[in-house]
């Protein structure tokens, strides 16, 4: 059993804790749609801004509807279509779907620059799908400093 197993163990423990919280709040949302005191329009609303909130540096949470329309991003434009495709091939919007037909949260490994920088990264990124509004809910960590350790 190496460190790094361990450390990508800890980095996919932390992805999944950050999804139940954004999976809960959602939820939140929807009881407040069913109990009648929001609107369904209102309610995704006001997720979207509390999820965007989900943020530091290089870490935040990202929502996108099933047909890959972008909700909430903090770089990507909302309401575009990620057309963004991984070495294979395929877009994020594959990949996700792909890693969500295996497990109702799925873990994938991409590449993608890090804020501010040009070149491509190694990052370990969640999707959850959030069946009652159709969204897919991620978050992920770069992880090129454990492949170095």
């Amino acid at each position: 059993y190496s460190l790094r197993v361990q450390l990508l163990n800890e980095r996919e423990g932390q992805i999944h804790t950050l999804l139940k919280m954004a999976i809960n709040l959602a939820d939140y949302y929807q009881g407040q749609v069913q109990s009648g005191k929001m609107s369904l329009e209102e309610a995704q609303a006001q997720a979207k801004i509390a999820i965007g909130k989900f943020r530091d540096k290089s870490n935040y949470i990202f929502v996108r509807s099933v047909d890959n329309i972008i909700l909430v991003h903090p770089t990507k434009k909302i309401g575009s279509v990620d057309t963004d495709k991984q070495p294979d091939g395929r877009t994020l919007s594959e990949i996700y779907a792909a890693a969500l037909k295996i497990n109702k949260m799925g873990v994938v490994k991409i590449l993608t620059p890090k804020p501010g920088e040009k070149t491509n990264s190694l990052k370990l990124n969640g999707v959850s799908l959030y069946e009652p509004w159709g969204w897919v809910i991620g978050t992920g960590f770069f992880i090129d400093d454990i492949n170095i350790s």
